[in-house]
């Protein structure tokens, strides 16, 4: 979780079959927009940036967390 304060652009992993999901809140109005992956997005702020990954079990959380990793976020 955290604040994209101007233009940026996340990029999402292939999620493999899982679920996965990236949600922008825009705080001035509360509109939430979900992305999912694969995919590029173009996006400007302020924006609350909320990344979800879905592991089966305890066993599954490394794998899961490599996932979550792979989302990029970078500043333009």
């Amino acid at each position: 979780m955290g604040w994209i304060t101007g233009p940026a652009t996340i990029v999402m992993p292939d999620p493999q079959g899982r679920y996965q999901a990236v949600e922008l809140i825009e705080p001035s109005t509360g509109v939430v927009r979900t992305l999912h992956g694969p995919s590029t997005t173009q996006v400007d702020g302020p924006l609350l940036f909320i990344g979800r990954t879905y592991a089966a079990d305890a066993s599954d959380v490394p794998a899961a967390l490599t996932l979550a990793r792979a989302i990029t976020l970078a500043t333009r």
